[in-house]
């Protein structure tokens, strides 16, 4: 979209430019018409749909090291997105993303601790691991991905329980998981769920 384009838009109020965020939104009635059209074009919904979770699963894949170590910056960036970064999870454990939700787990995971946001990461974490569950014992091309990610995800789930003051059922999930990563030879995620288990104790 070009600049004077954009700026009539925001001359009638149809575009908020958020000058504190340096960011642009939607009026709520653009907003609703939007969703209404592409309501009525199913594949074009979906088409959106999965550009929206490719586009934020490469931000945090591509900024998880900087989100590791806490960089300002990219912390700061991350905290204009989370809305977005929130709504493509969802979009994505509703249509069983596993692969991209594997590549956003970690960045996000440590967002939510860089950030103190462990209610949030609980919330998502909780979410994900209940679409999972139930398909773990489905045979499939994608079943040492959705065991991985279940691993994972509560592993994960179990460090925003004991932050949460949740111990027990920290303590319980670590114990379950962790001899799955025994069994994987998954060095990196054992020795963190080991890290984890031990703060529990």
């Amino acid at each position: 979209i070009g600049q004077g384009v954009l700026q009539r838009l925001i001359e009638h109020s149809l575009v908020i430019f958020d000058r504190n965020q340096d960011c642009y939104y939607l009026h709520n009635l653009i907003r609703h018409w939007l969703f209404q059209e592409l309501n009525e074009n199913k594949n074009e919904l979906e088409t959106i749909e999965d550009a929206f979770i490719d586009y934020y699963t490469s931000y945090l894949h591509q900024n998880e090291n900087s989100i590791i170590r806490r960089q300002s910056d990219i912390l700061t960036d991350t905290s204009l997105e989370l809305r977005n970064i929130k709504q493509a999870w969802q979009f994505a454990v509703h249509k069983q993303a596993w692969s991209r939700l594997d590549m956003m787990l970690r960045g996000l995971h440590n967002y939510y601790c860089a950030r103190g946001y462990f209610d949030d990461g609980q919330s998502q974490f909780t979410s994900l691991q209940e679409k999972l569950e139930p398909s773990i014992s489905q045979e499939n091309e994608t079943q040492t991905l959705r065991r991985r990610l279940l691993a994972r995800t509560s592993a994960y789930l179990a460090y925003h329980l004991y932050k949460t003051s949740h111990f027990e059922q920290a303590q319980s999930i670590l114990q379950l998981y962790i001899s799955y990563f025994r069994e994987m030879n998954d060095f990196s995620d054992l020795a963190e769920s080991l890290s984890t288990l031990g703060l529990v104790y």
